[in-house]
């Protein structure tokens, strides 16, 4: 319906380049918040099955990386956010039950799809 309207506007108008760049402006935003959930949801999706991948493992350093048990010590400052934070964010459990629903491989693949 909109269309109707803004098309019969524009075989009566002229249309300025200081409107031209305000069109322009406006299809750019609409575009970025179409395109930020899409992206920000695949992101998610590689994130943890990435993450599932690595629970799926035993004894590797990866997976010591992750869980956070490297030696040393941490530098001062506010603590930055670890990976297994942000997984534990993002299904919304701990991370001995993110790894065991990371073990069944099905179960994991269900839990990515309903993101």
């Amino acid at each position: 319906m909109t269309e109707g309207v803004t098309k019969k506007r524009d075989e009566t108008c002229t249309l300025k380049k200081a409107d031209k760049n305000k069109l322009d402006a406006f299809e750019m935003w609409v575009y970025r918040r179409i395109v930020k959930d899409r992206l920000l949801k695949q992101i998610q999706q590689r994130y943890l099955q990435y993450f599932g991948h690595i629970a799926r493992r035993t004894g590797t350093m990866k997976k010591l990386i992750v869980e956070g048990r490297v030696e040393g010590k941490r530098p001062r400052g506010r603590s930055s956010s670890r990976w297994v934070d942000q997984t534990k964010t993002l299904i919304n459990q701990g991370l001995h039950e993110a790894e065991q629903l990371a073990r069944d491989r099905e179960g994991w693949r269900g839990i990515l799809k309903k993101l």
